[in-house]
């Protein structure tokens, strides 16, 4: 069985983030135990929560985990239960017909609406996902009775990326989902930015934490952790009145920091162009009175 984690570049290795690896490395033990759970982590943009879940998916990778990967797409558009159907994707493309018959069950109709590609090997009927409760109920039933036979031959931990862009549907499915998660050897790792919290996601979070669901917040890195990170810059004059400039213009945040380092060798501290994007980016989303 292949492993389909992306790999971690070297260059991006994490500072400073002990704490935060050893709560999801605890989670991890439970999960191989078969107790599974859901794990959140929060923090705004570039402040490492993706490089956080690769190198947290390589260890459970390591340690005999099956690792499932989706993220909530950024544009208008996307399909209904997006991150889902990335993760579930791998499971249903790796199962023979007959394999696939056994573990999706009943619930393959539901699953159909999802992924596309199982009403190509089933005789499904043609039909839309319908914006009411009683669809998803089976739609997250029929997820759940899926995994639940998936973890039977070994762990699974599904990385689901961006929360904050995902469709209602799939913020559904994750409160369903973590209700009877202790009982299966299923670890959730979702990741969202803290700061682009919708009325949908609030709620979520509040059902999750209601069901004592665990929340990692990621926070810049410390002046120590900055100088390491910009001295992996080649090039790059280092001194340490630059340093306490980086860190009081960055408060810390990787991203930041790193393109900083990177483009600006002149000592003046210019934004680069593509962290100007990315803050530009984040804005286009806001009305026009918060702009």
């Amino acid at each position: 069985m292949r492993d389909r984690t992306p790999r971690v570049p070297r260059h991006r290795a994490l500072l400073h983030r002990e704490r935060e690896l050893s709560q999801l490395r605890r989670a991890l033990d439970e999960a191989l135990r078969g107790r599974g759970q859901v794990v959140l982590t929060a923090g705004e943009a570039g402040i490492g929560k993706t490089a956080l879940a690769h190198a947290f998916a390589a260890t459970a990778s390591r340690q005999g985990a099956r690792v499932l990967w989706g993220r909530a797409g950024d544009r208008e558009g996307s399909p209904p239960y997006w991150p889902w159907a990335e993760a579930l994707r791998a499971l249903a493309h790796e199962l023979s017909a007959h394999a696939a018959g056994a573990d999706l069950g009943p619930g393959v109709r539901h699953l159909g609406l999802i992924l596309p590609e199982l009403r190509e090997r089933f005789p499904l009927k043609r039909s839309s996902i319908a914006h009411d409760q009683s669809v998803r109920f089976h739609v997250a039933a029929a997820v759940r009775a899926l995994l639940h036979r998936a973890t039977q031959r070994s762990t699974i931990l599904i990385v689901l990326e961006d929360l904050h862009w995902a469709d209602e549907g799939s913020l559904v499915l994750l409160e369903f989902l973590a209700q009877d998660i202790g009982a299966h050897g299923l670890l959730v790792h979702a990741t969202y930015r803290d700061g682009e919290v919708t009325a949908p996601l609030a709620h979520t979070l509040a059902e999750l934490a209601r069901v004592g669901v665990e929340r990692i917040g990621l926070s810049g890195l410390p002046p120590e952790g900055t100088a390491r990170l910009m001295a992996r810059v080649p090039r790059r004059r280092l001194t340490a009145h630059i340093v306490r400039q980086v860190q009081a213009r960055t408060d810390g945040n990787p991203f930041f920091v790193t393109e900083i380092a990177r483009l600006d060798t002149s000592g003046t501290l210019a934004i680069p162009d593509n962290v100007r994007a990315a803050i530009s980016r984040r804005f286009s989303r806001l009305s026009k009175p918060t702009r």
